[in-house]
């Protein structure tokens, strides 16, 4: 049954007219080429979004974007590597790829639940590859939820939240409405510090 859907996954790839997926690339003046670089682009049919090496063969993204799929497709710069999806937590909306063969990286460190008013950066590749930084924001609705004014975009999804030391904190999960008329005014994540998901 993987076989068949490694077959349409690649064959639905090969006739995607979509832009091709690069690895994010900082487009701010701080330093933050080592974390960046851990970013990827996931392909599954009907769907694209971000995702973090946490090593050479391991990748963090939200749940929702594999959405049930068992395979998915990992693009980093000119490289395409297939993966299977090897834990989920819907509740938290993470799920962990395995690679089927090693993206070469540094390994990402994951650090604590940031602060109210701490500022964090978000590295995504979909739709486009780059950075963006403001602040975590009051409005948590639950232990753990991370909820900052960084502008995101659909595709976001999967991207990595980093603090200022360049430590990986959270996936980036939702858009953050901030108003009853549905104001989009940032973004929300889960934050990564204690989660069993996490090897």
């Amino acid at each position: 049954m993987k076989q068949i859907g490694l077959l349409v996954l690649l064959s639905l790839h090969a006739a995607c007219a979509c832009q091709p997926v690069t690895a994010a690339a900082p487009v701010s003046t701080r330093d933050t080429s080592a974390q960046y670089k851990a970013a990827v682009g996931i392909i599954v049919p009907g769907s694209m979004g971000s995702g973090v090496l946490l090593d050479s063969y391991t990748v963090l993204t939200a749940a929702h974007v594999v959405d049930g799929q068992d395979v998915a497709l990992i693009v980093y710069g000119d490289v395409e590597v297939i993966a299977l999806v090897e834990a989920r937590d819907e509740v938290n909306d993470l799920a962990r790829l395995k690679l089927s063969a090693p993206i070469e990286t540094m390994p990402t460190t994951i650090g604590a639940v940031p602060t109210l008013g701490s500022e964090i950066c978000v590295a995504a590749v979909v739709p486009q590859k780059r950075h963006r930084c403001g602040e975590v924001q009051p409005d948590a609705e639950a232990p753990g939820d991370i909820v900052h004014n960084i502008i995101t975009e659909p595709g976001n999804s999967g991207s990595g939240v980093y603090n200022m030391s360049g430590e990986l904190v959270g996936i980036a999960t939702h858009l953050w409405q901030c108003n009853a008329t549905g104001q989009i005014c940032g973004g929300k994540a889960t934050s990564l510090f204690g989660r069993s998901i996490v090897p």
